[in-house]
């Protein structure tokens, strides 16, 4: 899941687990399970976040392995950088069990969940 936080110029991304909990690395290194209203609002409101976008084919597609591997890791932290050690790493990371990759872009992740689930259509989640 993504949302953009800057007009097309950022974004941040997350796993959902369950219909109320996206786990995302925050800006401060944190893991952390949020609720969908959480995860779209980050920044106090500074963002032009709208919708939450999620992976799919008919419906948003992932997996009991992914979403595991994203819980598990549900209050460690990492060393949040903003250019090599961000959200989208840590979630190419729970998709495919790598989470020292080179994710480091949005691009790149839909290429690695392209990639490991055979989906490459995102649309505005609907829950």
């Amino acid at each position: 899941m993504y949302c953009e936080i800057s007009l097309g110029y950022a974004e941040h991304s997350g796993v959902l687990i369950d219909p109320d909990h996206i786990v995302h690395l925050s800006g401060s290194g944190n893991i952390e399970a949020v609720s969908p209203e959480v995860f779209l609002n980050r920044l106090d409101g500074l963002n032009t976040a709208i919708s939450i976008y999620a992976s799919c084919s008919e419906e948003a597609v992932g997996g009991s392995s992914i979403a595991n591997r994203a819980a598990d890791m549900v209050g460690n932290s990492r060393d949040y950088r903003f250019l090599f050690d961000k959200c989208h790493q840590f979630v190419s990371g729970c998709v495919t069990g790598d989470y020292e990759n080179t994710d480091n872009l949005l691009w790149m992740l839909k290429r690695t969940v392209s990639k490991h689930l055979g989906v490459d259509t995102w649309r505005v989640w609907d829950r």
